[in-house]
């Protein structure tokens, strides 16, 4: 699916992952990082699922950031499934 985005470019949606059990699937321009996701009162989905997805999502904007600011990402997952994310920032040399 591509779509012309606000500045001329192709805009590109990513695959639609549909959620287990879920009504509709879930879309995310990467282009704008606008994701399309309804779920009223929890009706067409379980919450959970949606969390998961946002997660990593929100995970790969950081490390696609960084990778483009040339910084080094590490991810650490604790039990109770929260992520923690370190950057790396190299510190300049000569200043």
């Amino acid at each position: 699916m591509h779509q012309e985005d606000a500045h001329g470019g192709q805009a590109q949606a990513s695959p639609t992952p549909k959620l287990p059990g879920w009504k509709y699937p879930v879309v995310f321009n990467t282009a704008t990082g606008q994701r399309t996701i309804k779920n009223p009162d929890g009706k067409w989905g379980d919450p959970q699922h949606l969390g998961r997805v946002l997660q990593a999502y929100a995970v790969e904007c950081v490390r696609a950031d960084a990778q483009r600011r040339g910084r080094i990402v590490t991810e650490r997952t604790h039990r109770d499934a929260s992520i923690t994310l370190a950057v790396q920032v190299r510190k300049s040399h000569g200043k």
